[in-house]
């Protein structure tokens, strides 16, 4: 005779319309409270269940999961880093979470090279500098060659110009009540702080244009 799975339910997600499924003391996924009792599974009790509906259970978590992971992903272009950590927040079982990544890579839901062109562009778009996007883009998990690439072929020397006289306009607006010099100072401040370079900037700066 096969031994039955233990399966139970937690409601550790500070709502009432979505479960944690625990099989054998591992955490699988979520369900909505409608799915669990199509399968008459109750919350906050210990359930059995022979293989084949653990296998149909198994499956209603990687379909549930994977609606959500469509709807994370068409708000914005995402990273792969992105998803994963999407889908540990929703306790998914590490081998269904490499499924559904998988899945949307090979159905082009998730392209690192477009996430990053995208981003990047963004970002150029409201005056960040080349070690803020560098930044950024690596918390998302981004590698460190495909990172440089992408840096390398947006970050022209006209554009990086641009982006800095951008941001020193920006500090000009916002240190316009001080006298010249103390304006200067806290004008290369703020553009270190940003992540600039000083001898990419300092010669843009000058007192005639504080």
């Amino acid at each position: 005779m096969k031994m039955k799975k233990k399966i139970t339910i937690k409601n550790k997600l500070n709502t009432k319309t979505y479960f944690i499924v625990e099989i054998d003391n591992e955490d699988w996924g979520i369900l909505d409270r409608r799915t669990l009792q199509s399968f008459f599974l109750i919350d906050e009790k210990i359930n059995f269940v022979d293989e084949k509906q653990e296998k149909e259970i198994i499956f209603a978590i990687k379909k549930f999961c994977w609606g959500k992971l469509l709807d994370f992903i068409a708000r914005r272009e995402r990273s792969v880093w992105e998803c994963e950590q999407y889908l540990k927040r929703n306790f998914l079982h590490s081998s269904l979470s490499h499924e559904l990544i998988e899945n949307a890579k090979q159905k082009n839901y998730l392209n690192e090279i477009r996430f990053c062109e995208m981003y990047i562009q963004s970002l150029m778009r409201i005056g960040k500098s080349k070690i803020e996007i560098k930044h950024k883009l690596f918390t998302r998990g981004i590698s460190d060659s495909l990172l440089t690439d992408f840096l390398d072929k947006f970050f022209t020397q006209d554009k990086e110009i641009e982006i800095i006289k951008v941001n020193i306009e920006k500090a000009k607006k916002k240190y316009q009540k001080y006298d010249s010099n103390i304006a200067r100072n806290k004008i290369i401040s703020f553009m270190i702080r940003k992540g600039f370079q000083y001898y990419h900037f300092i010669d843009y700066i000058s007192d005639t244009t504080i």
